[in-house]
């Protein structure tokens, strides 16, 4: 793949049907072929072995995990909230490389459903069986609503956000990044903003009792507040690091006491 792609689109009146079709050990079949989806009219089109190279690597990332790529839908056996963290953390890493597009593409809520509902409906279906309660199936992580939520959308996006400083992806749990990415107009629309900020708080938790829920969502409403009166499109790199440890700082100081 050389540079980035436009990719298939699946709109609601197929994305809906197809989330109809999900249960728990059944879902909508795995559908390569592209000549029932749209495709956005500007840019190279993903071909055939650009959406096969796709799939089987996620489908090789979630065969670490548990995922038995031969039983479909009928998977055997919770793999555990840690393999979904760490299933989802690889999968942060490498989906930008296997799926390559701009930033427009990335936007677009169809791709997502697509990627989802006919790429990967096998796997998406794994990820989330057994999370909540059974026989619920959540739409926003199948159809392309909240890019924020979506299975698969919310992983490409992390990795863009947190370019500036991707070491701090280890660390982070998924309710910091709830804190964090979903807040996807204020604090995670800059990701320099949110890599310095990901990476003070997790310095504040190494030394500090505090615990860490408290802390990030305590220090994040201070920066939304202070947000409303602040343009950080316009500061600096190192602005933006003294920002954010005053209000790291600030927030572990007034919890302490």
């Amino acid at each position: 793949m050389d540079g980035p792609l436009i990719w298939p689109r699946m709109d609601r009146s197929k994305s809906v049907p197809a989330m109809a079709e999900i249960s728990d050990t059944s879902g909508p079949k795995v559908d390569l072929d592209t000549s029932q989806f749209s495709f956005s009219s500007v840019g190279t089109r993903a071909n055939r072995r650009d959406i096969n190279a796709l799939r089987d690597g996620v489908v090789d990332i979630a065969n670490q995990f548990g995922f038995n790529r031969r039983r479909g839908f009928d998977q055997e056996g919770d793999p555990g909230d840690d393999s979904r963290a760490r299933f989802d953390l690889q999968v942060l890493s490498a989906l930008p490389v296997l799926m390559p597009m701009n930033w427009s593409e990335a936007g677009s809520r169809d791709v997502w459903s697509w990627c989802a509902l006919a790429l990967l409906p096998d796997v998406t279906h794994w990820r989330w069986r057994w999370v909540g309660k059974r026989g619920t199936w959540n739409t926003e992580r199948w159809i392309g609503s909240d890019l924020t939520r979506h299975s698969w959308a919310r992983q490409w996006w992390r990795a863009v956000q947190f370019e500036p400083n991707p070491t701090v992806l280890d660390s982070l749990m998924e309710s910091d990044f709830n804190q964090l990415t979903e807040r996807a107009t204020t604090i995670g629309a800059n990701p320099v903003l949110v890599s310095a900020f990901a990476a003070h708080y997790l310095e504040a938790t190494k030394t500090s009792q505090i615990d860490r829920r408290h802390l990030i969502r305590d220090a994040a409403q201070r920066l939304l507040r202070e947000m409303a009166f602040v343009d950080d499109s316009v500061m600096s790199g190192r602005e933006i690091e003294d920002w954010v440890l005053r209000i790291i700082e600030t927030s572990t100081s007034s919890l302490q006491h």
